[in-house]
């Protein structure tokens, strides 16, 4: 199957569960994991699954050291990701956490911090721990479709990487 195909395939998987939660949200790709609170777009990461990349090594640490151990219910990082990125809408942010949060985002994206220090003070903002929080909650009290969700999309990432 054509690379193509595949990311058709999983934004429609992406699309119908996610819709299930949150009808208005819509979903597209980009190289990392995002949300756009303005049009209600999460973009699923694909470079994340085609190559290894140190910042998801840290988000990787960063979660299992807050409590937000999804590997022990069986579940992946990217449909954790997927859950993070719903997590920021269902959590209901006011204008002013978004404001506070892309001025804190914007001091640390420009500092001259080393990686690990970026990613870490970044993992420790509100809206970050809330979007975690949420993505959490809702991965253990509906467990079951999002281990079916989870198979499914895992099983696209493999033919993800092994496309043409």
């Amino acid at each position: 199957m054509k690379f193509n195909d595949v990311v058709v395939k999983m934004g429609e998987l992406v699309s119908g569960f996610l819709s299930a939660v949150s009808p208005a949200i819509s979903v597209s790709f980009d190289n990392f994991s995002s949300f756009d609170p303005e049009e209600n777009v999460i973009y699923i990461g694909l470079l994340p699954m085609t190559e290894e990349n140190p910042y998801d090594d840290f988000h990787k640490g960063y979660y299992r050291a807050s409590g937000f151990d999804y590997e022990s219910y069986g579940i992946s990082f990217e449909t954790f990701t997927i859950l993070h990125e719903l997590g920021h809408m269902e959590s209901n942010p006011t204008e002013k956490e978004y404001q506070e949060y892309y001025r804190l985002t914007n001091i640390i994206n420009n500092s001259n911090m080393e990686l690990s220090t970026k990613a870490n003070k970044y993992f420790a903002l509100d809206l970050e721990y809330k979007a975690n929080q949420w993505a959490f909650n809702f991965l253990k009290d509906n467990l079951d479709i999002v281990r079916v969700f989870d198979k499914a999309f895992n099983l696209l990432k493999s033919e993800l990487l092994n496309c043409e």
